[in-house]
C-alpha cells in the first residue's frame, strides 16, 4: 500500500508542506493507494478537525487515534451511480456518541458537490428541509442554491452568481424534488 500526503489551503488549492506551515490554516490529506483516507484540518497550526474515511475500523479505534480532539467526523462512501458518489458523515463527540449525521453527493470527475443535507439520527431518513442542491453556470461556477420545505419541494432559490448562463446539466425534475439525490 502506498501512502501519500498532500496539503490544501482554505480555498481547496494545492500548496506545499512549507506553505501550509506558514499559513497555519490548511488541510493535510492522507491517501492510501490514491484514495483519501484522512483529512486533517488545522487552524493556527493546531489540529482542529478530522474527517476519517472508515473501512473496517470501529469508532472507538478511530477516536483513539486522535486523543486531543473532543470529536471526529467519520465518513463512508455509501452509493455510487455513474459519475456520482454519495458520502455519509457521522459526527461523534468523545463520551457522548453520535451527534450529527449528514450526507453529500459529488461528481467524481469534477469534484463538484451536487447536494448535501442532514439525516435523522434516530430513523436514518434524510430530512427534506435540510437538503440543499447546487446548480452551476456554464463557466462551472456556483449559480444557485435550491432550498426545500418539509415536503421536499422547493421552498426558495438563492442566487449566488448570475454571470453566465445556467448550464442545463440536469433537468428541472431533479431540482424540483429534494429526495432525488442523483440526477
Amino acid at each position: 500500500m502506498s501512502t501519500t500526503i498532500s496539503y490544501e489551503n482554505e480555498f481547496n488549492s494545492s500548496i506545499t508542506e512549507k506553505q501550509a506551515s506558514m499559513l497555519g490554516n490548511f488541510v493535510r490529506i492522507i491517501k492510501n493507494n490514491n484514495v483519501i483516507k484522512i483529512k486533517e484540518e488545522y487552524k493556527n497550526n493546531e489540529l482542529w478537525n478530522v474527517v476519517y474515511y472508515q473501512e473496517n475500523e470501529t469508532v472507538d479505534q478511530i477516536l483513539a487515534k486522535y486523543p486531543v480532539l473532543s470529536g471526529i467526523d467519520i465518513a463512508k462512501k455509501t452509493d455510487i451511480q455513474g459519475n456520482y458518489i454519495k458520502e455519509e458523515t457521522k459526527g461523534y463527540l468523545r463520551n457522548e456518541g453520535l451527534k450529527l449525521y449528514s450526507f453529500s453527493v459529488e461528481n467524481i470527475i469534477t469534484g463538484k458537490t451536487l447536494c448535501f443535507g442532514d439525516i435523522d439520527i434516530q430513523t436514518g431518513s434524510i430530512i427534506p428541509e435540510s437538503v440543499i442542491k447546487l446548480q452551476y453556470n456554464n463557466y462551472g461556477d456556483l449559480a444557485y442554491y435550491y432550498h426545500y420545505n418539509e415536503q421536499g419541494k422547493i421552498d426558495y432559490i438563492e442566487e449566488v452568481d448570475n454571470r453566465g448562463v445556467y448550464a442545463n446539466e440536469f433537468s428541472m425534475d431533479y431540482y424540483n424534488n429534494a429526495l432525488q439525490l442523483f440526477p
